[in-house]
This record gives C-alpha cells, sequence and structure tokens, in this order.
C-alpha cells in the first residue's frame, strides 16, 4: 500500500476578495490554496522554515481575533495542513469553483509555501497534475468531504482509491468491503433489497431520510421497507431508536445492516438483521454482473473493469 498522505481541498469564490476568475488562474497555475484572511504567512506562523516538528502560531495575531475562537480553530487547522503538506509532500484532490472535474497533483517535500498575484497569501504548488473528469468516475463527487476548506481523510477510499485514479493503475486494489464509502454502502444494500428482499422501488433517497433510517422503500407486495444501515457494528442508541421507530409499525418489513450482526444483542423479533460482508459477498462472488458494479460503486472508471 502507498503510505502517501492525500489531502482533500476546495477553493469556492470569496466576494469581498477572490473571484471566479482569481481561481481559474490558481487553478491554470497548478496551485493550491488558503483564504482567511489578507495576511502574509509569515506573519500568522513562526517557524515559516518547517524547522520545528510542528507548525507554531502566531499567538498574538490569533488574540486580536478573540471574538471569533471558531474563526481561529478553522484558520489554525487549515494553517496546519498547508504547513504539514508543505513540509512533508503528499498527493493532493484540488476542486475549483465548484466545477464538473478535480486536479489530482502532488505537493513535493520542503515545498515553500509562496504567495500568488497579491491574492493568496498561503499557496502550494502541486506537480504532475491530472485533471479528472466526474463523468469519468462520477462515484468521486459524491464522496468528497461536505465540509471545510483543507482536510485529510482517512478513509480507504481517499488513501487507494485516488492515488489509484492519479496513477490510473488499479492492478494493486484488493477490493474488499472496507473500500465502500457509506454512502455506496448503503446503495449496495438498496441493491440487496431489491434483489433478494422484494424492493420494489425508494421513496426516499437512500442516507438522505431521517435520523433514525437509512432507507425506505415499498416492497412488491405494497409493504413498507425501512433499514438502518452500518459499516461497522450498530451501537445499543442506534440499535435502540430504530427498535423504537418501527415497534408500531405491524405492516413494515424492517432491516439492519451492519458488520458482525449475529452478535447484536437485545434483537428485536419484527427486525431483520444482515451481515454487510454477506451483501457484500452476495454481489461479489455470487450474482453475475456483480463484480461490475462493486467496482464501480468503490470508484473504478467502465475501462478498468477488466482488471
Amino acid at each position: 500500500m502507498n503510505d502517501e498522505k492525500v489531502f482533500f481541498i476546495r477553493h469556492q469564490p470569496f466576494e469581498e476578495h477572490h473571484s471566479n476568475e482569481d481561481l481559474t488562474d490558481l487553478k491554470i497555475a497548478n496551485k493550491i490554496a488558503i483564504f482567511f484572511d489578507d495576511v502574509p504567512f509569515d506573519q500568522v506562523i513562526k517557524n515559516i522554515d518547517y524547522s520545528g516538528s510542528e507548525i507554531e502560531y502566531n499567538e498574538e495575531y490569533f488574540s486580536k481575533n478573540g471574538g471569533k475562537p471558531s474563526y481561529n480553530r478553522a484558520y489554525k487547522s487549515a494553517l496546519n495542513y498547508m504547513w504539514t503538506l508543505a513540509k512533508k509532500g503528499g498527493l493532493v484532490v484540488a476542486e475549483y469553483n465548484r466545477g464538473s472535474e478535480c486536479s489530482i497533483g502532488r505537493v513535493l517535500p520542503s515545498t515553500k509555501i509562496e504567495t500568488f498575484k497579491g491574492k493568496f497569501h498561503v499557496t502550494l504548488q502541486l506537480g504532475q497534475v491530472k485533471p479528472i473528469n466526474y463523468a469519468d468516475y462520477p462515484v468521486l463527487p459524491a464522496v468528497r468531504p461536505p465540509y471545510g476548506t483543507i482536510c485529510e481523510p482517512h478513509s480507504s477510499f481517499f488513501t487507494e482509491i485516488f492515488p489509484a485514479v492519479f496513477n490510473n493503475d488499479f492492478s494493486d486494489i484488493k477490493i474488499r468491503r472496507s473500500l465502500l464509502h457509506p454512502k455506496m454502502l448503503e446503495q449496495l444494500c438498496v441493491e440487496y433489497l431489491r434483489a433478494r428482499e422484494g424492493l420494489n422501488y425508494c421513496i426516499l433517497r437512500p442516507g438522505k431520510s431521517l435520523p433514525t433510517i437509512d432507507i425506505a422503500g415499498v416492497s412488491v407486495e405494497g409493504k413498507t421497507i425501512f433499514a438502518q444501515v452500518k459499516a461497522n457494528q450498530i451501537d445499543q442508541t442506534r440499535h435502540k431508536d430504530f427498535i423504537d421507530y418501527v415497534k408500531d409499525k405491524k405492516d413494515t418489513r424492517n432491516y439492519i445492516f451492519c458488520e458482525r450482526a449475529d452478535e447484536i444483542k437485545h434483537k428485536s423479533n419484527n427486525i431483520d438483521y444482515k451481515d454487510v460482508d454477506d451483501v457484500f459477498d452476495f454481489f461479489y462472488n455470487r450474482v453475475d454482473g456483480g463484480k461490475k458494479m462493486i467496482k464501480r460503486m468503490i470508484g473504478f472508471a467502465k475501462e478498468d473493469l477488466k482488471i
């Protein structure tokens, strides 16, 4: 497995400072940037030369923003990611202007943090940049981090699939259930309900329904189907919440999909418990076309499905 760290950064216009055109210039120059304040980098941190083992903030600057603690936390976090990336290097997935593609490139260790066109004081140069069209990899925009400017996602999807996309080489990817992003796991469970449990159609978008349920649909017999999906074993609180949600519903079919489903304690008689690894195995090893479906859900492009 590649030990190179993978980061995600989004660039959005900020009306009072930079426009879509400024971000396009940043993209053309193959640079990434953060913007929180129009202040030079060497005024907000102390160890600009990466001499320390960790970033040292200029607390005098941040103390002036004492009325904005959440802003300071977000700013410090973003600075830390950029400083760490500049010092140690890494692979970066960058979005600009909410476009239909992302760029994946590499920051080399000991890269200098620079100013760009007087607009951005904290920027890094990307090398070996490859534009990735989301139409070729439709799963990618669905699994990107929903919030924040820059982060280091630790899911297997980011640490393994994005490098494979960047290197155009999926040959070392070991297909397994843990590679499925939670959103894709929910969709896999929808397909299982359709294939094995008589689901006719969904009435709510998977994962975007109620806090207690991830799937709501109707069976071919006209019964309502409710399901909760967890990548790991469901905890007691969520288990109880789901039991309470369906306990008075006499004409529904209820499911919990999770890891090690056979180990769940205090099971309810009106809930069918399914192990997500069994669901994965059903499609990957027993269903015609199931391997291709799972590879697409993991993030393989169409032309990669043969491997």
